[in-house]
């Protein structure tokens, strides 16, 4: 199920990961609306990234999404969008209504038989971003 357009790289569920899409789009909203506040929800991608033998989920696809999109959102706060929150999908592995278990979203691996609940390496990153309240690019 490919999705979106033949540049970029693509998630495991076949979404194309094209960051410049979502400052464009900011972009937009902010000179078509005359610069409203703006907050992004739920962008996030799927990843089957497991645990190794240590129990650990080296999830670096993830995290390099997310810099790719947080990337976007700042480039878009420097050209004038008034961006006010940015939010992961999904902070769980999670049920999704037309795929079931097989797509995992989250920043927390979540074994779905015994509901043990492991932070991935995007999950860790991703808070470190949020107690710095930012990165380096």
């Amino acid at each position: 199920m490919a999705q979106g357009g033949e540049q970029g790289p693509r998630t495991d569920f076949g979404w194309e990961v094209w960051p410049d899409a979502l400052y464009d789009m900011l972009m937009r909203v902010t000179a078509d609306y005359d610069r409203p506040v703006l907050e992004v929800t739920e962008n996030g991608c799927s990843y089957s990234d497991g645990p190794d033998s240590n129990g650990v989920i080296n999830d670096q696809r993830r995290i390099e999404f997310f810099r790719g999109y947080l990337a976007a959102v700042a480039r878009a706060i420097e050209g004038n969008a008034d961006v006010r929150g940015y939010h992961a999908w999904t902070l769980l592995d999670n049920f999704e209504w037309s795929e079931g278990y097989r797509q995992r979203f989250g920043l927390t691996y979540v074994d779905f038989p015994s509901a043990d609940r492991t932070l991935k390496a995007s999950g860790h990153w991703y808070g470190q971003v949020a107690a710095d309240n930012g990165f380096e690019s």
